[in-house]
């Protein structure tokens, strides 16, 4: 009985030891997450789609393809109407007044105009977009690294948009647009800019 009572005590004790020796571990690993200093970095990206000189660039190249699309559909828009001011004239002078009246084939014809034309602005449309797509993914891929750059150089852990925090976080914003400026600048530019205090 003795033998049974002092092997459950020592049972006991070892796993009341075991619960305490895990639970001050847990404990302490919590205190040092608490005490572990997370820097945040915060970038304000509507301003650098403002400000920064690559973005402003993208804008004015936009603004070209919404130019040149515009002509672009003048233009088949006045081929197309040419088309049609044939077919009448030819519609006209083939038939007499009789045959006019029937103009089946004339509707048809014209029906084939519009959606061949439709189909040339369609297809100059997607061309532009997908150049538009192929810009915009490169510059936010550049704009990635400029961003990865100024976080390691700032010993920053994570980059946030500054949209969503209300409190506290390092803005990093004019670190971009400032790095970015200088990115793709050979050395003797750089050499330049320094001596001319940009």
């Amino acid at each position: 009985m003795r033998h049974r009572l002092f092997s459950l005590c020592t049972v006991i004790t070892g796993i009341l030891l075991l619960c305490l020796m895990f639970s001050g571990t847990s404990f302490g690993m919590e205190k040092d997450k608490l005490n572990f200093p997370t820097k945040i970095g915060l970038i304000n990206l509507s301003r650098i789609k403002a400000e920064a000189p690559k973005y402003i660039k993208l804008r004015e190249e936009f603004e070209v393809y919404d130019y040149e699309l515009e002509e672009y559909t003048a233009e088949v828009l006045s081929e197309h109407f040419h088309k049609l001011k044939e077919l009448t004239a030819g519609e006209v002078a083939d038939k007499d007044d009789y045959q006019i009246q029937d103009r089946g084939d004339y509707y048809f014809r014209a029906q084939e105009l519009a959606a061949e034309t439709q189909k040339e602005i369609d297809s100059k449309k997607e061309e532009l977009a997908q150049i538009r797509g192929d810009k915009e993914q490169a510059l936010t891929e550049e704009l990635r690294a400029v961003v990865q750059k100024v976080a390691k150089k700032k010993a920053v852990d994570c980059v946030l948009l500054e949209s969503g925090i209300y409190v506290g976080g390092i803005d990093l914003t004019d670190d971009i647009i400032k790095t970015w400026e200088k990115w793709d600048l050979t050395f003797w530019q750089k050499v330049r800019r320094f001596f001319k205090g940009k």
